[in-house]
């Protein structure tokens, strides 16, 4: 019978200041090592790897998945930043990663190596658990990715399963508590409550499965509250695999029930076209447009993206004069449309943003100017919303400032209703 083994990968600090500081990762790696090495629960040879630079991670993951035997089971997992580039690919952050997309080959862990090495191994039975930012794009880097064993698939005897935390193009977040100081990530919290307790046995055989948990923290999250929607990838494998066993709990003093919490404001469909309808007046949004919307066919055509969601309501920025000062007009510069479905936000260039997404980003409208070419002289000017986040920026429009401000503000309510609502 071969060894069962787990690797454990938590950075929280990180050397460049574009990398937000994280409270939960080691945290998260403190609970979820002492329910895997419990010989009544997992069972697993566990060791850790905390706070360390990037070639020393990617080195200890090849070692750990390389040097494997057939019969091991091997358990893989990751709490710290996640990181996209232009490419859309993931990447993982070590302490001294710099996020600038285009350095992230270098600078970071690249999921695509990280599925080379799962590819590789002699081990046959597999689990990656992400726990970081946009961490369901591990399946478009797979080499051994095959759409036709995503999610919904089954594990059994052999392969390769992933666990991520969050969709691809979704944040990953902590437990915010002002008197937990050990706070965990919400999707570790979630997991590790349901492994050792055993309420994530959901079928009842006596063990946690890797489909068992993740039906068990996608209802998890989705009872909370939380915005996070898990997802579940096989990559070249069937069947399922057991993750842990199950073990009955000690007794506890019922708690007292808690007391009912706040109401929270509504962010749904119907909150959605409240507050388009009620953006500021230099902002003209099309709300519920009719099926023979000359714009609809525009929208399918330069923002793919949105089809197969519902759309509520949209804004053609519509296009606008640019001038060389003192000179000649440039010509006229078609903006594009910004568009709202019931899940997301469709910006011009094709971003996508959830709306609990767009609560974390700073959003302005500022004025630019633009040198001219040194021997015609004379500048111009444009003026851009822009989206910060703490390791990236979303940067589109041109034309009118008192629109674009409009538009900014709109965004900037979406974002802190779908927060507070969240």
């Amino acid at each position: 019978m071969g060894a069962r083994r787990a690797l454990l990968i938590g950075t929280a600090d990180y050397e460049d200041g574009r990398l937000r500081p994280l409270k939960a990762p080691l945290n998260d790696l403190d609970a979820l090592s002492a329910v895997l090495a419990d010989p009544e629960i997992g069972g697993y040879e566990v060791a850790e790897l905390r706070e360390q630079p990037v070639h020393l991670i990617e080195r200890a993951v090849q070692k750990f998945l390389v040097h494997s035997e057939p019969d091991d089971e091997l358990l893989l997992y990751f709490s710290c930043h996640g990181l996209k580039d232009d490419e859309e690919l993931l990447y993982f952050a070590g302490t001294d990663t710099e996020p600038e997309p285009e350095l992230l080959k270098t600078h970071a862990v690249p999921a695509v190596d990280v599925s080379g090495y799962l590819e590789a191994a002699e081990a046959r039975r597999k689990v990656l658990l992400l726990d970081c930012c946009f961490s369901g794009a591990f399946r478009a880097g797979a080499k051994s990715a095959d759409p036709r064993l995503d999610i919904g698939g089954t594990f059994t005897e052999s392969g390769t399963v992933v666990i991520s935390a969050s969709d691809r193009f979704q944040q990953a977040f902590e437990l915010v508590s002002p008197t937990d100081p050990k706070p965990l990530s919400v999707f570790t919290d979630a997991a590790v409550r349901g492994l050792r307790s055993g309420d994530a046995d959901l079928d009842g055989d006596g063990f946690v499965s890797a489909d068992d948990l993740y039906k068990y923290v996608t209802k998890a999250l989705h009872e909370a509250g939380s915005a996070q929607r898990p997802t579940r990838s096989v990559l070249s494998g069937v069947g399922d695999l057991k993750l842990t066993r199950q073990r009955n709990p000690p007794k506890q003093v019922p708690k007292p029930p808690a007391p009912p919490a706040a109401p929270r404001p509504k962010f749904d469909a119907a909150g959605l076209r409240r507050a388009l309808l009620e953006a500021p007046a230099t902002v003209e949004v099309v709300v519920d447009p009719a099926d023979d919307d000359p714009a609809l066919a525009r929208i399918a055509k330069k923002l793919p993206r949105t089809r197969g969601e519902h759309l509520i309501g949209y804004v053609d920025q519509g296009s606008y004069m640019s001038w060389f000062q003192g000179l000649v007009p440039t010509g006229r510069r078609y903006l594009g449309f910004v568009v709202f479905t019931e899940s997301a936000v469709h910006l011009p260039g094709g971003e996508r943003l959830t709306y609990t997404e767009l609560g974390g980003h700073e959003i302005s409208a500022q004025r630019q100017t633009h040198i001219g070419h040194p021997r015609q002289g004379g500048s111009y000017e444009t003026v851009h919303v822009t989206l910060r986040h703490p390791y990236r920026a979303i940067d589109f429009g041109g034309g009118d400032l008192r629109q674009l401000e409009g538009l900014a503000a709109l965004l900037t309510t979406l974002g802190r209703l779908a927060t507070e609502s969240g």
